[in-house]
């Protein structure tokens, strides 16, 4: 690893990967919300959206074109004390990229009429933002918590604002910070370090300092006692408990971090336990510490329903109170919490973009890159008697503040909020006591039958960091009728919970412990059980994996948490305007097809769901049909099999393919969905068909289709938002399944220009049925889909799902290999845009 200040001041970091041709630049620029000025709020984020728009030897969409053209992607994003300019691609094009990057943030042009077009977009952006229940809560709990500092306002600003930025201003804000010197390059990837040294001098290294930048102090206050209750067209109520907490380099900061761990974080932490699984109080419910280096906040986030808004908060204040005077972190707590920060570390160093982004956080440190070093020995040296400190010191009553949101007619009375604060804490206080690169990512997967009815599908990688299993057999929506519609889903929610040999409490603490990830899943197709640990915990959490598939137990209590989860989504399901358009897409897509259930079901259907009826079910279909195990990692194919085929000697499912009764779908869709109308600030537009199957020899034309329409350099984007200023957000949508899924193309936009969206979607759909791309943007997007494949299968798990479901569906286990050459071989769109494009079977939705 190389790191290197340049002589215009820039810091460079430079590190080689060779596991991957694949590679990651980032520009880290220290500047954020925080260094603007009253009458410049918003405009650190305005720039993150022009510096892509055209440099001085580049044309609008051209940096995001070329980049997508070599594979990649490119994007940015800001936050108070910085703003983030990241591409990535593969490492071909490791120079251009370099090249490109330098460009855009040295020399962006700030066009006047880029500028205009962009100030619509990022209003949209707001205003997408004033209708997220989320967004709304967290600015309100960040305006009390940052007092007195920008950190109080939204980074977004406001539209009268944006509004108001004259080129001129913007030019001038962009000439004082973005100096070299107030700026961090990050290149990781499969590259020689000293030659890329060299790329980044030749385009960073020119631009020369023109100013001397200076910050203004950071005068933070926080205003304790404060509760902000708001109310809004939804139905899901929120609560947020916040309490001020030291910045990143005060000696509590790690104390807090794990005592939130085990207040908050996994489903085994004391408020999951209490108030999820016991008092049935929240949906969902966590605790975390944000702790920048200015100032600090640790929050207490969750779901409650309209009934138990009081009884949240004080059992949410109890368990903090126990946490300080009666019941402190364990030793075991605190083991858990470093096994889940061990994983976390190696889960993100798994990839070239977690690489590089852990690389430039810790370079805005003053640890620069030992950052991750001083922080895990920091964990490692912490006690219990640490955290008990740090928590006596920064939680009490009196330093708690309160945000929320409550659905419209719904009171909350703040005396009554602050009398259940007391009473939570009053009631625990008063008990106190290198591998040679590419072979090993062209090695295809092996296709072993284990037995009748179980196949094994297994890759060696010694480059692999973890241990995977995937086990995956034919089910989810394809398999359920109107009647049952969610009952997969719901047994997904109850497995990989407890077996006859562990409870739910043992079986949590096994899983914490180890820092694993052990889950059951369903999906359109499939149903299935993922495992992915340190290779050291194969054999104990491999013994539990197979215990879940074979030895179920679905305890009451859990179904319970479980059913009260999914029926509070299926309640507050039409909060999600953007939710609401794609739900009736499909049921207009899918018609009577089951594809077109909510995976969720209906609340009539999961009404009649209960433990036994569940397991009868599960243990039923289980044996029913044939299992595809899905396997990578290090270890030898005798070990996996060995392994393997000890825990299913005695399991012998059929292996006789399904034989499931789709219902067919309507001949004639052709259907428009109005939403009832919402007190909302944009609407919400798609316009779908019915498409292809996995198997379908199509499903790469129809990628390459969704390559040239989306992306910051497709048609999508650049028509209807650099062009005509249309909307935020605008995507294609592409859905394979077993059997045909679904294209569309979604828009969320103003109101008034509904019929400007429209107009402009037929006009691209009628593009493709008239016209074949030519020869550099059907190049381009096809390298884009092809580096984004390589980018999504850098994870070794993500191969062992990829390979089980891919052999499940017929398409066979090394399609991910397979792939790439299948775009390269694409020549053609139209047939396919013919196939599927029929604007008499089309499907619009409306929602707003």
């Amino acid at each position: 690893m190389i790191t290197k200040t340049l002589k215009n001041g820039i810091t460079v970091l430079i590190k080689a990967n060779e596991s991957v041709d694949w590679m990651s630049l980032q520009a880290w620029v220290g500047v954020g919300s925080l260094d603007e000025t009253k009458q410049q709020r918003g405009m650190s984020h305005l720039l993150e959206h022009l510096l892509f728009k055209g440099t001085e030897k580049r044309g609008v969409g051209e940096i995001a074109k070329t980049v997508e053209h070599c594979g990649g992607n490119i994007n940015a994003y800001t936050s108070f004390d910085r703003t983030v300019y990241y591409l990535s691609l593969t490492s071909d094009f490791a120079e251009v990229g370099i090249d490109l990057l330098s460009d855009a943030v040295l020399h962006s042009a700030l066009d006047a009429d880029e500028i205009e077009k962009e100030k619509e977009v990022v209003v949209e952006e707001i205003r997408r933002g004033l209708d997220n229940p989320g967004n709304l809560v967290g600015q309100k709990m960040f305006s009390h918590a940052f007092k007195g500092c920008e950190a109080a306002r939204p980074i977004i600003g406001t539209e009268e604002g944006v509004k108001g930025f004259s080129r001129q201003e913007i030019y001038d804000f962009y000439q004082h910070w973005y100096q070299p010197s107030n700026m961090t390059v990050i290149c990781v990837g499969n590259f020689k370090e000293e030659e890329c040294l060299g790329w980044v001098k030749k385009y960073f290294g020119s631009k020369e300092n023109s100013t001397t930048i200076e910050r203004r102090p950071i005068n933070r206050e926080f205003a304790t006692g404060k509760v902000d209750i708001l109310k809004g067209d939804y139905q899901q109520p929120r609560l947020e408990l916040f309490f001020e907490a030291p910045g990143l380099y005060h000696e509590d900061s790690v104390a807090l971090d794990l005592a939130a761990f085990a207040l908050g974080s996994g489903d085994s932490s004391r408020l999951n336990r209490r108030l999820r699984d016991k008092d049935q109080l929240v949906a969902a419910i966590g605790a975390s510490l944000y702790a920048p280096s200015f100032a600090g906040l640790l929050t207490l986030s969750c779901y409650p329903t309209v009934d138990s808004y009081y009884k949240t908060v004080e059992a949410c204040c109890e368990e903090l109170s126990k946490l300080i005077y009666s019941n402190p972190v364990s030793d075991c707590e605190l083991e858990k919490a470093r096994s889940y920060l061990k994983t976390d570390y190696l889960y993100q160093e798994e990839t070239i973009e977690g690489q590089a982004k852990a690389l430039g956080s810790a370079m805005m440190t003053k640890y620069k890159e030992h950052y991750d070093d001083v922080y895990l020995a920091q964990v490692n040296r912490t006690t219990s008697a640490d955290i008990n400190k740090a928590l006596r010191r920064w939680i009490t009553p009196e330093s708690l503040s309160i945000t929320g949101m409550v659905p419209e007619g719904m009171e909350i009375d703040e005396a009554q909020l602050w009398s259940a604060v007391k009473k939570g804490f009053a009631l625990s206080k008063s008990q106190a006591v290198k591998p040679n690169q590419g072979q090993s990512q062209l090695v295809p997967p092996q296709v072993i039958k284990l037995k009748d009815g179980v196949t094994l599908v297994y890759r060696q990688s010694p480059e692999a960091k973890f241990f995977n299993l995937v086990a995956v057999t034919e089910g989810g929506q394809r398999a359920e009728s109107r009647e049952s519609a969610g009952i997969f889903n719901a047994m997904s929610d109850v497995l990989a919970t407890a077996t006859k040999t562990r409870n739910y409490d043992q079986y949590l603490e096994l899983m914490d412990k180890k820092g694993c990830d052990l889950i059951s899943f369903s999906g359109k197709d499939s149903l299935g059980f993922q495992l992915s640990c340190i290779p050291e915990h194969s054999q104990e959490m491999g013994e539990l994996f197979f215990e879940s598939i074979l030895e179920p137990v679905f305890p009451s209590q859990q179904w319970q948490t479980a059913k009260f989860g999914i029926e509070q989504r299926i309640s507050t399901q039409d909060d999600s305007s953007a939710g609401v358009c794609m739900r009736n897409l499909q049921e207009g897509i899918y018609a009577n097809h089951p594809y077109g259930f909510p995976i969720y079901g209906y609340k009539d259907s999961v009404a009649t769901f209960d433990e036994d009826l569940l397991l009868k079910k599960y243990l039923k279909y289980r044996d029913d049909g044939p299992w595809i195990i899905g396997c990578t990692t290090s270890q030898s194919l005798d070990e996996v099999k060995g392994f393997i085929e000890k825990h299913i000697a005695d399991w012998n499912p059929k292996p006789k393919v399904r034989s499931l009764t789709i219902p067919s779908r309507s001949e004639s869709t052709n259907r428009v969905f109005e939403s009832v109308d919402k007190n909302r600030e944009q609407i919400h537009v798609a316009m779908g068909f019915s498409a292809l199957q996995w198997s379908d020899p199509g499903r790469a034309a129809l990628d390459v289709i969704g390559s040239i329409l989306g992306g910051q350099g497709g048609r999508l984007f650049l028509n209807l938002r650099d062009q005509q200023s249309l909307a935020y957000s605008v995507a294609p949508i592409i859905s394979f399944g077993f059997d045909p899924g679904f294209f569309a193309c979604y828009v969320a936009s103003a109101p008034q220009k509904k019929d400007q969206v429209f107009t402009a979607l037929d006009e691209q759909l009628k593009r493709l049925l008239e016209t074949e791309p030519d020869d550099v943007e059907l190049e381009g997007a096809k390298n884009q889909i092809i580096g984004q494949h390589l980018s999504g299968n850098q994870r070794s798990s993500s191969q062992a799902m990829t390979m089980a479901l891919m052999q499940l569906y017929g398409v066979g286990a090394d399609d991910f290999l397979k792939y790439p050459d299948s775009i390269r071989q694409v020549t053609t769109l139209r047939p396919v845009a013919e196939r599927i494009i029929n604007m008499e079977d089309v499907v619009k939705v409306i929602v707003g």
